[in-house]
C-alpha cells in the first residue's frame, strides 16, 4: 500500500518489517473517507497489531474509539502513538503517546536559512543547505513502558 502522507515514517516502517521479518500491517483512510473505517478494518485483521502508529491526532482518536468498540483495551491490547502532538492527544483518554516535532524551532531554524538566502544568494547550481531537526517521544498512557529484551 502507498502512504499519502508521511512517506518517510512509512518507508521506515516497511524497511524495519523487511529487516526483523515481521509482516507489513498498513491501512490508510482515503480522502473523504472516515478515519473509523481505516482503524476497523486494521484491528479487525485477524494478525491484529499490538501498536498503531497514526499521522494524525484525529486517526489517534478515530483508532481509540474502534478500540472501545471492539472492546480492546488500550495499552494492554493495542497501543497507540500519534505523529504529532497537540491539545487532541493530550485530552484523550488515556492521553496519546505522541511525537513533539518542534514546530517552533523548525520555524526559527526556516526563518534563519531564509535570512541567509535574502543575505547571501546563492550562486547558480548551489545546492540549497538543510538542517534536521530531531523529534522527541512524548510516552503517555496509550503505550506501555518498554522492555529491554535480553
Amino acid at each position: 500500500m502507498r502512504p499519502a502522507r508521511r512517506p518517510d515514517a512509512a518507508r521506515a516502517y516497511v524497511d524495519w518489517c523487511e529487516r526483523t521479518g515481521r509482516p507489513v500491517l498498513m491501512d490508510r483512510a482515503e480522502s473523504g473517507t472516515a478515519s473509523t473505517a481505516a482503524a476497523h478494518r486494521l484491528l479487525t485483521r485477524p494478525d491484529r497489531p499490538d501498536a498503531v502508529y497514526v499521522v494524525m491526532e484525529k486517526f489517534g482518536f478515530a483508532t481509540l474509539a474502534v478500540c472501545r468498540e471492539l472492546g480492546l483495551a488500550v495499552p494492554e491490547d493495542v497501543q497507540i502513538v500519534v505523529g504529532a502532538d497537540g491539545e487532541f492527544a493530550r485530552s484523550a483518554r488515556p492521553e496519546l503517546t505522541a511525537l513533539d516535532l518542534a514546530p517552533e524551532e523548525i520555524g526559527r531554524q526556516a526563518a534563519e536559512l531564509l535570512i541567509d538566502v535574502i543575505r547571501n544568494p546563492a550562486r547558480a547550481g548551489a545546492r540549497p543547505r538543510h538542517r534536521l531537526v530531531a523529534a522527541t517521544l512524548l510516552p503517555r498512557a496509550s503505550t506501555l513502558p518498554v522492555v529491554e529484551e535480553g
